[in-house]
């Protein structure tokens, strides 16, 4: 659960501000303080189970390490840090002192694939490492963490956690630069996601017919944004494998436009629609749907676009 009150930045959050997070980026931080935009979690079926199977994963690792492990679901902050944590399970040993401990699910491929026999994924780590920089409101700072994870529901794997000097300075200058951003208004860019279009749609959630077009004919911008248009509308007639950039383009198109229902560069041209699509009572929430259409100038090179920059699969 990230602070309601938004002064601190939670561990959940901190990927974001090393750019290593799966789930969200530092422009949808950003927006989450100075635009007052909530940030929603997207549920999927390993969320789920793991948040089904955390008292039975935190009862493993009681048995596991013969200590007592209460589970937690109150959000602590560290006010001087600006950090805070909900950590899933707190533990006193009488030799370690007290640790906190992260609960995680995760099917067999994806473990595979993330994670090691040694290492949980970059995100989870340091989840953890700002766990053990904010204090038990009545126990103290945690002197050990562990993450335990349940694979493909029948394996758990745990990982023992120590402080790390090191890494623990670098989370505090990304926060310290976080929160100075916050205060001078300097609004990071975006990062790719595709889940950013719903702060875009928030943003600027339609155009405006009266609002000039962005012309970015003769500027600096003038090449990079119009090879950009170009790379998107390609990698849309190949989305089975562009997806993933197909998205990313069209979140910065829709960025620049802001409210414009136009975008002009010397090669190509952006025509963006929107279109409000109402909530159900059931299975829909109220959303925005963006249509971009590009039209590129003839006289381009067909291949400027990709002699410098890849297609991102």
């Amino acid at each position: 659960m990230p602070d309601l009150t938004k002064k601190t930045i939670s561990a959940s959050q901190m990927a974001a501000l090393f750019d290593l997070s799966p789930y969200m980026t530092r422009y949808q931080l950003y927006h989450w303080i100075v635009s007052d935009i909530e940030i929603e979690q997207e549920s999927n079926a390993r969320l789920d189970w793991g948040l089904r199977h955390q008292q039975t994963i935190l009862a493993w690792v009681s048995d596991e390490m013969r200590i007592d492990v209460a589970g937690n679901d109150e959000y602590y902050q560290n006010t001087d840090e600006r950090i805070g944590c909900t950590g899933d399970g707190y533990a006193l040993d009488l030799q370690r002192g007290l640790g906190v401990v992260e609960a995680k699910c995760s099917d067999w491929m994806q473990w595979k694939d993330t994670w090691t026999s040694e290492k949980a994924p970059a995100h989870i780590e340091l989840q953890v490492q700002v766990q053990m920089m904010v204090p038990h409101p009545e126990l103290g700072l945690p002197v050990w963490g562990a993450i335990a994870c349940l694979v493909g529901g029948n394996d758990m794997r745990l990982y023992m956690r120590e402080p790390d000097p090191a890494v623990q300075d670098r989370i505090r200058e990304k926060v310290s630069q976080f929160w100075t951003d916050v205060a001078d208004r300097n609004e990071p860019p975006l990062g790719g996601l595709a889940v950013e279009q719903k702060i875009l749609n928030l943003l600027y959630p339609e155009v405006d017919e009266n609002e000039p077009p962005v012309d970015l004919r003769g500027t600096p911008e003038d090449d990079e944004i119009g090879d950009m248009l170009r790379m998107y509308a390609y990698a849309r007639t190949q989305r089975g494998v562009h997806e993933k950039a197909a998205k990313k383009y069209q979140s910065q198109i829709l960025e620049r436009a802001a409210n414009s229902s136009t975008i002009l560069t010397s090669a190509a041209t952006a025509y963006i629609k929107k279109a409000r699509i109402a909530e159900t009572t059931i299975s829909r929430q109220a959303s925005v749907r963006n249509s971009i259409t590009v039209k590129e100038n003839p006289s381009a090179d067909p291949l400027k676009p990709f002699k410098e920059a890849a297609i991102d699969g």
